[in-house]
């Protein structure tokens, strides 16, 4: 009966770290007029190119819009008011966990006007100050590995610092070593 209960917490915590997993990204931003001032209620049309779904919200009185959950993928962002042009934004790469900033200064319209951005570049994420990466199978595999220890390879993210690693994980004293 012990060993049944300890199974299901021990399956109830691994389920509940699983769904912690973060496959989503947010793309947001702030619409503003020619001379800088907040447009309230603007049209922000998100599409993912990838599927073709359309995700439509209004930016608020300060002219600021956000959309989380949005699945990895390719999206255009549009975005439109009442005697403004279009801002339409191509190319935009959203990541995993990723923030992605799509700001707008709308010109004023004149006969079915429209400004038009692609971004080719990856975007600086200036929203959030964390840092992440995907290491894939491959670069985990081709990584050296001390003793073979996959507690190591949290360490090899570009945000951590090395002169926390304990030693004793590198020379066979610690848990699992052979001294």
């Amino acid at each position: 009966m012990r060993r049944l209960l300890f199974l299901f917490v021990f399956l109830a915590a691994i389920c509940s770290s699983l769904t912690a997993q973060v496959v989503t990204g947010t793309i947001l931003g702030s619409v503003t007029d020619p001379s800088g001032g907040a447009v309230a209620g603007a049209r922000v049309l998100i599409v993912n190119l990838d599927t073709n779904v359309r995700t439509e919200l209004t930016t608020n009185t300060e002219g600021q819009y956000t959309r989380p959950y949005l699945p990895t993928g390719r999206y255009e962002v549009t975005i439109g008011a009442s005697g403004f042009a279009n801002y339409v934004q191509t190319g935009i790469a959203l990541n995993v966990d990723a923030q992605y900033r799509a700001d707008a200064r709308l010109g004023l319209a004149s006969a079915n006007q429209s400004v038009v951005v692609s971004a080719g570049t990856e975007a600086l994420q200036t929203d959030a100050s964390d840092l992440s990466q995907t290491i894939g199978r491959k670069a985990i595999e081709d990584l050296p590995q001390c003793q073979r220890q996959s507690a190591v390879f949290p360490h090899v993210d570009s945000g951590h610092r090395a002169d926390r690693l304990d030693a004793r994980q590198f020379h066979g004293s610690g848990p699992g070593g052979r001294g």
